[in-house]
């Protein structure tokens, strides 16, 4: 019988500057050597059939990574416990199993918020941010337009996006930036592009950003 297991695991130090297809061939080679039976795609080039959700920019810390695959078991309760110290051991420093599951049936997973934290140096005494983000809140609280400049890569032109519908809410604490993102099936609003409504400088940044949490909607 085919089941789904989910990996839920948190990203720090320097795996943080792994881009996306990285970290899936980091779990790829780990559940390989941890003996764990995953089912692979049909074709001239067959892979394993496991997906991350929810590509996390490079350079960006996150408590709350979700990857799912399909897997393969005869047995009609795998243990767990020994399945997540299997694949524990094969993973670098830097990445953290926080808890598997086993859910009996083929299933898939869909983020439909994060939250992301900034620290910024100064940022409590700073009455430009402070403008920027009373502005912010306005212009959601009013249903207005919420512009950026977005462009998919170099050497494509800038677009102005609306992205209204993907801020839910933004917090300071003292020194730290709290934001809600909303994610849809069309996209959500980036990590430059908060620092860009916001007119923050990169360097503003104490540390690295963090994706503390995800909301999932398991289909």
């Amino acid at each position: 019988m085919e089941k789904t297991l989910v990996v839920k695991f948190k990203i720090m130090g320097n795996l943080r500057f792994l881009s996306h297809l990285e970290t899936v061939v980091m779990f790829q080679r780990a559940l390989a050597r941890g003996g764990v039976e995953v089912c692979y795609s049909e074709g001239f080039n067959p892979r394993p059939r496991m997906s991350l959700p929810l590509p996390r920019s490079v350079g960006v810390q996150s408590d709350d990574e979700l990857l799912y695959a399909s897997m393969v078991g005869d047995e009609p309760c795998l243990d767990q416990e020994r399945l997540k110290e299997q694949i524990r051991r094969q993973l670098p420093q830097g990445c953290e199993v926080i808890s598997i599951a086993l859910v009996e049936r083929k299933t898939s997973f869909q983020p439909v918020s994060a939250v992301y934290v900034f620290s910024l140096t100064g940022l409590a005494g700073d009455e430009k941010i402070k403008a920027n983000l009373d502005s912010l809140r306005r212009a959601l609280a009013a249903g207005g337009r919420v512009v950026v400049e977005r462009r998919a890569d170099k050497n494509r032109p800038f677009r102005k996006i609306d992205v209204s519908g993907y801020i839910d809410s933004v917090e300071c604490e003292e020194n730290v930036l709290v934001v809600k993102c909303n994610i849809t099936p069309a996209g959500s609003v980036r990590i430059d592009e908060i620092l860009q409504l916001l007119q923050i400088d990169f360097s503003r940044l104490a540390g690295p950003v963090k994706r503390k949490t995800v909301q999932w909607k398991q289909n």
